[in-house]
């Protein structure tokens, strides 16, 4: 169904296929990058429970463990967007259609992530646009009044390249607004929404 996909290394800013790849080296540059990840996540996490003055107990229980591994790639096929005649023949990989999938299980920003995931969750209701599901989408749509409706069409689309020109520090700014607008509907576990403002 798909291509072999070979390990890849940048070279002044170019991405190159490396064919055989030396698997000990391989090895030593992945164990490398590891104890980087986790010496630099504990660092700032030091920082952060420094300036906050947080709970030492809970500081521990996010501290990166020494024993983690690097996080993982991989793709979901959409069995729904492949013709079956895909699914009986080699094809070049660029046209399989998949859904990219990354694990941090285990990994050195597992913690972190959890932390800021339980802080941002609740803000999710603070969106208007959000639905949570296609029957909430449903309800709302019934209770628009017919008036509303007429003369206009309903359509679907499709969105082929989510997320490909998103501005990280503007999003990150929204984040932060969006939070210091409802701090009253989170918990921060000791941090202060307005030092990140």
């Amino acid at each position: 169904v798909y291509e072999r996909i070979y390990p890849t290394k940048k070279i002044n800013g170019i991405v190159t296929e490396v064919r055989n790849p030396n698997p000990r080296q391989l090895q030593q540059l992945i164990k490398k990058k590891t104890e980087r990840l986790v010496e630099d996540s504990n660092s700032l996490w030091r920082r952060i429970s420094y300036k906050r003055d947080l709970d030492e107990e809970f500081c521990k229980r996010i501290r990166t463990p020494d024993t983690v591994s690097l996080p993982v790639m991989y793709v979901q096929i959409k069995t729904h967007k492949n013709t079956p005649e895909s699914f009986r023949s080699l094809i070049p990989l660029e046209q399989v259609k998949v859904r990219p999938i990354i694990s941090c299980v285990d990994s050195p920003i597992e913690r972190l992530s959890w932390l800021i995931t339980t802080i941002l969750k609740p803000l999710i209701n603070e969106i208007p646009s959000h639905l949570d599901n296609l029957y909430k989408h449903l309800e709302e749509l019934k209770n628009i009044p017919k008036e509303q409706l007429a003369g206009r069409k309903f359509f679907a689309a499709d969105i082929s390249a989510l997320y490909t020109n998103v501005n990280v520090q503007g999003c990150i700014d929204d984040v932060i607004e969006l939070a210091a607008d409802n701090k009253n509907k989170t918990r921060f576990y000791g941090s202060n929404i307005d030092r990140c403002a």
